[in-house]
């Protein structure tokens, strides 16, 4: 019978050196530092420890993260380092509770939504894997570590990685130096960007790139360092590991909302659309995209539209539906004004796209109504920006709120909150009929399944 050789990484190996009963391990990390791959590989060996233990679970912020992140990076980890073979070694069941199967040996690793943190029930369990804990609510991990009671556990350990997203509950547990912290049993790993030898090669410095405006977001997503990102944040569940993308284009064939924000000069819009997310094989998901923004240099309606028109030529996209959204004071001066701001931008656009409608609501929602569902859309993935929409990244990270108030803090010179106020108006439109509140009722395309 042949030995099966693997190779652990060295930062894992230490790791499965470290027998501490119930030792808590957070590994913060760069984008792309093999976090998660090390996390399936502990995870895996966790189990052979902890043979007679049958249930252990691992954790990721969403149901969509389980089926995008955490099951096919398992399946990697079984099948390349370990050698097991998918039907006969495990079993990958991926819808209901998704889970993995060892059919030789009992035992099933069940995979949690640390959002339905409320879902976290059934039997003790001998060991816990988390991603991206800096996404998580604080209930997700206080209800999950009190899960971790097995008596036929050989070791009560848990292990939580992610990259750094500002000063959270997380920040409070793990931002402590290297090492070990007797008091509490936590230990902590730092792995950067720069030391995952299979990164492609350039990987860095377009990271390096795409954070070029803000040098904390380096600190953090390049060496796994914890830095403030909060400045009172209007948009506190946007994250630029989250809800930045490469990459993304516009589709021809489906509409593109034209959003516009009129209380500013320049004026500011944002092109956007409403795709599916292919999701491996899977349910799909529908996602908001942002993929274009003005200039921040037009003075006037014709100017802000010859933008949109450059940035989506008729020659390509004269056959594509053009929506117009925006704040209620594009109807100013009468309801029934054949010159007022959306009838003067439909006129221009008319000439160039063959359909084009006026999909703004005549009255604005409240801010702090229009501020919680927006943060509800990011928190779900739903809401997306393209990477090189640096206006809109601005506004949606610099943005904050006046002291004790819902109302947005706009200090006389500012020049970044309209962007987010002009996709805000659209995003509220579009998604009136989802219950945010509890997504898993009518959650579309299955998104956050219930369990």
């Amino acid at each position: 019978m042949q030995s099966r050789v693997v190779t652990t990484p060295d930062w894992v190996f230490d790791l499965l050196e470290d027998d501490t009963p119930e030792r808590v391990t957070w590994v913060t990390k760069g984008l792309g530092a093999g976090g998660t791959y090390g996390l399936a590989f502990w995870h895996y060996v966790l189990c052979t420890i902890n043979d007679q233990s049958r249930f252990s679970w691992s954790v990721a912020p969403t149901y969509g993260q389980v089926q995008d992140t955490l099951i096919p990076t398992f399946a990697e980890v079984l099948t390349n380092e370990f050698k097991l073979t998918e039907g006969r070694d495990f079993q990958i069941v991926r819808s209901g509770r998704p889970r993995i199967e060892f059919p030789r040996t009992g035992q099933q690793i069940d995979f949690k939504s640390a959002v339905q943190w409320e879902r976290m029930v059934g039997p003790s369990v001998s060991h816990i894997s988390g991603t991206e804990l800096g996404l998580w609510p604080r209930a997700a991990f206080e209800k999950s570590q009190a899960r971790l009671r097995c008596p036929k556990s050989n070791r009560l350990q848990y292990l939580g990685e992610g990259t750094p997203e500002g000063f959270n509950w997380w920040e409070k547990e793990a931002n402590f130096p290297e090492g070990i912290d007797e008091e509490r049993n936590y230990r902590r790993v730092i792995l950067k960007t720069e030391d995952n030898d299979h990164l492609p090669p350039g990987y860095v410095a377009k990271l390096e790139r795409t954070y070029a405006y803000d040098p904390q977001k380096l600190e953090s997503y390049l060496r796994g360092l914890f830095v403030n990102f909060a400045r009172g944040n209007a948009y506190w569940e946007f994250r630029e590991s989250r809800n930045i993308s490469l990459g993304l284009s516009a589709n021809k064939a489906l509409p593109i909302a034209a959003c516009f924000d009129f209380n500013k000069t320049p004026i500011a819009w944002v092109a956007c659309q409403k795709q599916v997310e292919d999701r491996r094989g899977q349910e799909r998901q529908i996602r908001h995209v942002a993929l274009a923004e003005s200039s921040g240099k037009s003075r006037g309606l014709l100017e802000a539209c010859a933008e949109f028109i450059a940035a989506f030529p008729p020659a390509e996209y004269s056959e594509t539906p053009i929506y117009i959204y925006g704040d209620a004071s594009g109807y100013a001066g009468s309801v029934l004004s054949s010159n007022c701001g959306y009838d003067q931008i439909k006129q221009y656009l008319s000439s160039k796209y063959r359909e084009v409608s006026v999909r703004a609501s005549r009255s604005n929602p409240r801010i702090q109504s229009r501020l919680e569902r927006m943060n509800a859309l990011f928190a779900y993935r739903m809401a997306v920006v393209a990477a090189h929409c640096r206006a809109t990244i601005r506004s949606l990270t610099q943005t904050a709120l006046k002291d004790g108030t819902w109302d947005l803090a706009k200090p006389s010179g500012e020049d970044w909150s309209h962007w987010a106020d002009a996709w805000g108006y659209y995003l509220w439109d579009e998604t009136k009929g989802l219950d945010l509140e509890r997504p898993s009722r009518e959650m579309p395309k299955g998104l956050n399944k219930q369990l």
